[in-house]
């Protein structure tokens, strides 16, 4: 638990230092002529400089953790049901794996329906 502290404070560190400058660096308009800056509609400097650069702070602090989350929990839970129950374990292993198969096959089947109600909200 304490590793797993530490390593969060340093990548939310390194993600703050990183987006400062990122920042700066898009919100360096010094080689434009001011009355093009003036033209510009405040949403326009305000994404890439903003949004964009918030939007890296889950891809650059979380995802690497989340990542290992995935993967360490069903496997300690898997290997657990193999020590005690192999039995448990597989037929626990063959749920999930199913439900999965389901799921992508709805997925696969209401992609287009979802995919024209996404466009009709845009």
């Amino acid at each position: 638990m304490v590793l797993y502290l530490v390593a969060a404070l340093v990548s939310h560190l390194a993600d703050a230092e990183l987006s400062r400058q990122l920042r700066l660096r898009l919100a360096d308009i010094s080689p434009y002529a001011a009355g093009l800056v003036r033209r510009w509609v405040a949403g326009r400097v305000r994404t890439p400089v903003q949004d964009d650069v918030a939007a890296l702070h889950h891809a650059i602090v979380h995802a690497r953790g989340e990542l290992y989350s995935a993967v360490a929990g069903p496997a300690v839970i898997v290997h657990y049901l193999l020590w005690t129950d192999p039995l448990l374990a597989v037929v626990t292993v063959a749920l999930v794996a199913a439900a999965q198969s389901v799921r992508m096959r709805m997925a696969r089947r209401w992609a287009e329906p979802v995919g024209r109600i996404a466009a009709a909200a845009s």
